[in-house]
């Protein structure tokens, strides 16, 4: 007669391993024998911890973090694909236009050239000729790379710098997009526009150019007609949904700006 005798282990030493580490049989025997001993459990899983700790660490630095953006001309430099990883920027500049019930952000102007900030909504009441300091993140924008900003300082107030003197050839080529320029022409027309700014109808370089002035004395008007004049504002773009540009205007901030 033979005797058969049945093993059971206790429960506690029981333990649970997942199906993946089912697939190599070495695992599986490693996993049982700890269940035997606590100690010898953190023998097999502690190999594994450091492991995915360094991964994580090496992961980290293949993935450098993005350098700041210190001037305009940088910003401006990259393209919108590079722009929308939101480089960090921190810049200082004085404020060439803004106008609340028209932007919801400004343009500013460094050393290097001039750009447009985007600001929270009914947050963009400063002037031009204020000299800030910002931080932000780089922004793809609509024609052109943009700041999306995150602070803003008033530092004081400083003198516009000096305007670029511009033809309608340039402006209309799209690379003075946001800059502080001046031009020559001869006034068509001075029209009311939305939100009561003043509509300068203006022929440069045989070609048609308009300019949206914010403050404008009517008395002005009569004496500007058919006028030689020159203009400082900022150029700006409108464009489509594609980025491609379609017409180029000018921002003025008063009829101060138009001799």
């Amino acid at each position: 007669m033979t005797l058969i005798v049945l093993f059971r282990f206790p429960a506690h030493r029981r333990i649970a391993v997942s199906a993946v580490l089912w697939h190599d049989g070495s695992v599986k025997a490693k996993y049982l024998e700890a269940a035997k001993s606590p100690f010898s459990l953190w023998v097999v899983l502690l190999p594994g911890l450091v492991f995915s700790v360094a991964a994580r660490r090496a992961a980290a630095a293949e993935t450098p973090e993005l350098p700041t953006l210190t001037s305009v001309r940088q910003i401006r430099e990259v393209t919108p694909e590079q722009a929308a990883k939101r480089y960090p920027a921190h810049l200082r500049g004085v404020v060439t236009f803004c106008e609340a019930t028209w932007d919801s952000g400004m343009f500013i102007h460094d050393a290097t050239g001039g750009i447009f900030v985007t600001l929270g909504e009914g947050t963009n009441h400063f002037n031009a000729g204020d000299e800030v300091e910002i931080e932000g993140r780089s922004g793809p924008g609509d024609f052109v790379p943009v700041v999306q900003v995150e602070r803003v300082k008033v530092l004081g107030r400083a003198a516009l710098p000096d305007s670029d003197r511009v033809t309608y050839e340039q402006v209309a080529s799209g690379t003075e997009d946001s800059q502080w320029v001046e031009l020559r022409g001869v006034v068509r027309s001075i029209v009311p526009s939305v939100r009561g700014h003043m509509l300068i109808d203006l022929l440069s370089d045989g070609q048609r150019l308009s300019a949206l002035v914010t403050r404008f004395d009517p008395s002005d008007a009569e004496k500007l007609i058919a006028a030689t004049v020159r203009v400082r504002g900022v150029c700006r773009t409108s464009f489509n949904n594609r980025r491609q540009m379609r017409a180029p205007f000018l921002s003025v901030t008063s009829s101060e700006d138009i001799t």
